[in-house]
């Protein structure tokens, strides 16, 4: 197992369902409180319920403590149990977390966490970034040259497209993860 999981959920249909997913190591119920003032406790991952502004700030005082730490909010589905990360939008299937965080994968901490997620847009941007420079670079020489005035207005509105790209682009710019 990459990490520890910790169960901070009530007894009852969703903590059983954590238990099979996560099984073998079928880890044993802890609190929420508990875990927050135990400083020896090993980075891992903490499946809980709740409200929300208490998931908010649990997860954002253990992810001060160490990087490693990944709080989820599992939630009854009419497919069976979801896991929500508390520290982005991302849902995923209970089953399929367990089976990625059971295997020596790093798989559901960037996946989970919000440093992988800027880390995924980062290169989401980088990767966008170098076709899309090259294209408008193309069309502006193209403009250049041209005398049709339809072949003019068509390739005026694939620059406008594209710098709308490069635009939105630029606005995911200051979502990087922090330094180390």
């Amino acid at each position: 197992m990459s990490a520890p999981v910790y169960l901070s959920l009530e007894a009852g249909p969703l903590l059983e369902a954590c238990r099979d997913a996560f099984a073998p190591s079928s880890p044993e119920p802890v609190s929420l409180d508990h875990l927050l003032e135990d400083e020896e406790a090993l980075p891992g991952l903490v499946l809980t319920s709740g409200d929300r502004p208490h998931l908010d700030h649990a997860a954002m005082r253990l992810q001060e403590r160490d990087e490693g730490w990944t709080v989820a909010a599992v939630q009854s589905g009419p497919d069976g149990p979801r896991i929500q990360a508390v520290s982005r939008a991302f849902e995923g299937d209970l089953a399929e977390t367990a089976e990625a965080w059971m295997a020596d994968e790093d798989c559901p901490a960037p996946l989970l966490g919000i440093r992988g997620t800027l880390r995924e847009i980062a290169k989401a941007r980088h990767d966008i970034n170098n076709p899309l420079t090259s294209a408008l670079a193309e069309v502006q020489l193209l403009l250049m040259d041209v005398e049709d005035a339809e072949v003019r207005e068509g390739l005026e509105v694939v620059q406008e497209q594209l710098r709308r790209i490069r635009d939105l682009v630029a606005k995911t710019g200051h979502m990087r993860p922090p330094r180390r």
